[in-house]
């Protein structure tokens, strides 16, 4: 039996917050947090399409020793299309 016979597939939504902490033993490395929210569609039972956005920031980073904090952002929209056979 075939699920997806007949429809136009199902639907997903997602998000995701991720947070990494990059400083240590004398390295300022910065924190960086990202914000994720994507739709995916199954349009078979083997074929799935992914759109994800992704709001991306860093701050307390510093490129040389002694030197002063750099902070940013970041945009990202990124797709796939994904085959499993």
């Amino acid at each position: 039996m075939n699920p997806f016979k007949g429809t136009w597939g199902a639907w997903e939504l997602a998000t995701r917050f991720s947070y990494l902490d990059l400083t240590d033993a004398g390295i300022r490395g910065g924190e960086m947090w990202d914000v994720t929210a994507g739709i995916n569609w199954y349009a078979a039972p083997n074929v799935r399409v992914m759109l994800n956005y992704v709001h991306s920031h860093v701050k307390n980073r510093q490129l040389v020793a002694g030197g002063s904090d750099i902070s940013g952002s970041g945009d990202i929209l990124q797709s796939r299309f994904q085959l499993d056979f």
